[in-house]
């Protein structure tokens, strides 16, 4: 089984297999093993988060970001200093480039459009939301 190591706090740095936060009303659940057998009640009353991307450690906020595009958006955890920086990470990490031919229905300038390094995202339906570390799965 897959573990992850994590910074809890300043800095208590724990091997987990999983992560629960608090968001939105309900419960987002992260989990480090990808091949990961969800139980019922995972599977029902929980959202399953897509990624984590910790690129801050040692303090730094958690928060909830994904493309409000469908019915249920795979929800990506990021951990930065700020919701910013977690917005340019979410971005810069996850977000969908968009192909050439698509490009053409852009204006040059398009207040839509976040340049990054592997391309152009549209980021026009980018949602986030303040998380709550509820528990760590050992």
């Amino acid at each position: 089984m897959d573990n992850a190591a994590v910074t809890i706090g300043e800095s208590v740095e724990i091997d987990v297999q999983g992560l629960k936060f608090s968001w939105r009303f309900q419960t987002l659940h992260w989990h480090a093993d990808p091949a990961h057998k969800w139980t019922d009640d995972e599977q029902f009353n929980e959202h399953r988060a897509a990624g984590l991307y910790d690129d801050y450690g040692n303090g730094g906020e958690w928060f909830g970001f994904y493309f409000e595009d469908c019915m249920q958006p795979p929800v990506y955890i990021i951990r930065a200093r700020t919701f910013e920086d977690a917005y340019e990470a979410f971005v810069e990490e996850f977000g969908d480039i968009v192909d050439e031919v698509d490009l053409k229905d852009y204006d040059k300038d398009d207040p839509r459009l976040t340049w990054t390094d592997r391309g152009p995202v549209d980021t026009e339906s980018v949602m986030g939301h303040e998380l709550t570390l509820t528990s760590a799965i050992a």
